[in-house]
């Protein structure tokens, strides 16, 4: 599992509900990155792209 260490967490609930809640498929053949989907391009932040991605 892979988190940004200088993010604020405002909604802590939350957050830990869907880390619980991801925590059961994590298996050493699988990583979860927790972040946000971002609303404009930039080049700070280091996307990630997936299997789904067109």
């Amino acid at each position: 599992m892979f988190l940004a260490a200088d993010h604020l967490i405002e909604k802590v609930g939350f957050f830990n509900k869907a880390i619980k809640k991801n925590q059961k498929k994590l298996t050493q053949n699988n990583i979860f990155i927790f972040g946000i989907k971002p609303t404009m391009p930039s080049s700070e932040f280091g996307y990630f792209l997936t299997k789904n991605t067109k």
